[in-house]
């Protein structure tokens, strides 16, 4: 992969879905920020149907080189609806602060020559693997390290395969897709900000991302998490836009879509599809809104059975019913019989997701190795991606506590949430279902699975608060983000920056490394078997990633600091 092919992967992957949607997404809604999220979402879903089109019909991958031509004529014909996009404030800092993201995410991933932390193991090579699949065909029996293809949706590992044949068909090109897909949640999460009164503070949820943990982590591991979440929570603020406004059917069919593309993309939707419906059917039913109801109903239909029918009607023809929906890791797993003993391993693990393993007894053989580096980098990394408060990064949980609690009464009534306890209600649902769902035991916590979406939201209501919480909250979230970018995300990366060790490789058998020096040496070991190249591996330099990092926070502390002579436009009521 050269600067050049590089270059233009960065651009074409931007473009192409923004440009896709842009014509309808203009139709769909007026407000500025609004249409780029729900262009990238139905640039998104047009790109799955290209892609999945192609692969089930045999014709060649080269085909798809006509997309991105027809994405420049889409923005080509809604021009002046650019130009007014970025005269609107709320979308123009929206936008910058989305650069600064991908540039941020693009650099960490630059530094990245080898995967570790915690257990993270396989995931990386498995989704190459899928878009690999998909792109050259292979035998459909084929073994993903124990699973076969149903065992996840293939949303973005089409997309991925489509703009591998654009550029070049690396690892390197997953990348770079999913590190840019991942920084799109900032697009959704500023809505969520400035719903809740603070667009003027997108700035400081710029600042929050970038020295999130949970966040940069996910983004620069090569999985389908974080895309998954961009259309949580892109489907999230659409719902709530149509809950208020059922003549505006068009919110309602963007809620359905995005929600139906999360499920596309990583099954870790599931929960939110379950709490969304629910909150709707209440809804409407306590609101007696029957012809709502039975609109909307069939709207939801006519979107999301062609949509899931799709992958679900191939899977099902080529895997049959057992292999597409009982032959994964929620459903093998699941334990033993019994809905006490159910019941009980869900109690548990909820229990480790919301207490950090240092307030309560773990088998710390788990994380044994000798590096010790790398075990303290595991002892936190444990902390920050599976426990549900500290996903919101060290101090954040608190400083938002903070600032919801100093001043709740005008909070609610600024953001005119509907009914607090509705709210309330969701997201204890969200975050009990986000743990069940997974089918086995675990004593270090689950909030990666299913909850990235909720801390998210925790940010973005903390950014638009921020002014709220007080000196001991302002003190807290202060040392906290030190921390993290000390040791949660310098050392993390600085880690991942290091040669693999040259007994992980001598041995040649990745299960030998991992049972003879842990998971890290299995990523190591695995990569050198397979003879992937990381982006790494293409610019081995640290000089350019290094000065990207300093432009890029120099850039958001210049930009931290200006805010304050931002004036927000009229925030969106909820």
């Amino acid at each position: 992969m050269s600067i050049s092919c590089y270059g233009l992967l960065l651009v074409l992957f931007v473009l192409t879905p923004l440009g896709l949607g842009w014509p309808l997404a203009v139709r769909c809604t007026k407000d500025p920020l609004e249409q780029v999220c729900a262009a990238l979402l139905l640039g998104f879903v047009f790109c799955f149907l290209i892609t999945f089109g192609l692969y089930a019909s045999g014709l060649p991958w080269a085909g798809f080189a006509l997309v991105p031509v027809v994405a420049m004529a889409g923005l080509c014909w809604r021009r002046a609806a650019i130009r007014s996009l970025w005269r609107d404030d709320d979308a123009r800092h929206a936008i910058i602060g989305c650069i600064l993201v991908m540039g941020w995410t693009q650099a960490l991933a630059l530094l990245v020559r080898s995967y570790n932390g915690g257990a993270w193991g396989v995931d990386w090579l498995e989704h190459h693997q899928r878009a690999l699949f998909f792109r050259e065909h292979w035998d459909y029996a084929f073994d993903f390290f124990g699973y076969q293809l149903p065992v996840r949706p293939p949303f973005a590992n089409l997309t991925v395969a489509g703009f591998e044949t654009l550029t070049y068909p690396t690892f390197a090109c997953d990348q770079v897709v999913l590190a840019l897909w991942s920084s799109f949640v900032f697009l959704p999460a500023a809505l969520f900000c400035r719903r809740a009164g603070g667009a003027r503070h997108l700035p400081v949820l710029v600042g929050l991302l970038l020295l999130n943990p949970s966040f940069v982590q996910n983004a620069t591991f090569a999985w389908t998490k974080l895309p998954a979440a961009f259309f949580v929570l892109t489907s999230a603020h659409f719902f709530l836009e149509a809950l208020n406004a059922p003549e505006r059917r068009a919110y309602f069919a963007l809620f359905v879509t995005a929600l139906t593309a999360a499920m596309l993309t990583h099954y870790s939707a599931g929960p939110y599809c379950v709490i969304f419906a629910g909150w709707w059917l209440l809804w409407r039913l306590h609101g007696r809104a029957w012809s709502a109801l039975r609109v909307e109903a069939v709207t939801g239909a006519l979107i999301a059975i062609p949509l899931l029918g799709l992958w679900l009607g191939w899977a099902l023809d080529h895997y049959g019913v057992t292999r597409t929906f009982f032959v994964n890791s929620t459903t093998i797993n699941s334990g033993p019989p019994g809905w006490d003993l159910q019941l009980a391993r869900i109690g548990r693990n909820l229990w480790a997701t919301l207490i950090p393993h240092p307030l309560r007894s773990v088998d710390y053989s788990f994380i044994a190795q000798p590096s010790r580096l790398g075990w303290f980098r595991d002892y936190f990394f444990l902390i920050v991606q599976v426990n549900l408060p500290a996903l919101l990064g060290t101090g954040g949980l608190v400083a938002l506590a903070c600032a919801t609690l100093r001043d709740w009464k005008s909070w609610a009534r600024q953001t005119g949430v509907v009914k607090p306890v509705w709210v309330l209600t969701a997201l204890a649902a969200c975050s009990v279902l986000g743990v069940a769902v997974h089918g086995a035991p675990d004593e270090w916590g689950l909030a990666h699975i299913c909850l990235q979406p909720l801390a998210l939201v925790g940010l973005a209501l903390l950014a638009a608060r921020i002014d709220r919480i007080g000196r001991i909250g302002g003190l807290i979230l202060g040392v906290g983000l030190a921390w993290d970018a000390g040791v949660n995300i310098g050392l993390h990366f600085l880690l991942e920056a290091r040669a693999p060790a040259p007994e992980w490789l001598a041995l040649h058998n990745p299960t030998q490394a991992l049972l003879q020096y842990g998971p890290a040496a299995l990523n190591a070991s695995l990569k050198d078997v397979a003879g992937v190249r990381f982006l790494h591996d293409w610019f081995p330099g640290f000089a350019a990633p290094l000065i990207l990092l300093a432009i890029v926070l120099m850039a958001t502390a210049v930009w931290l600091r200006a805010s304050t002579q931002y004036h927000r436009s009229p925030a969106a009521g909820l």
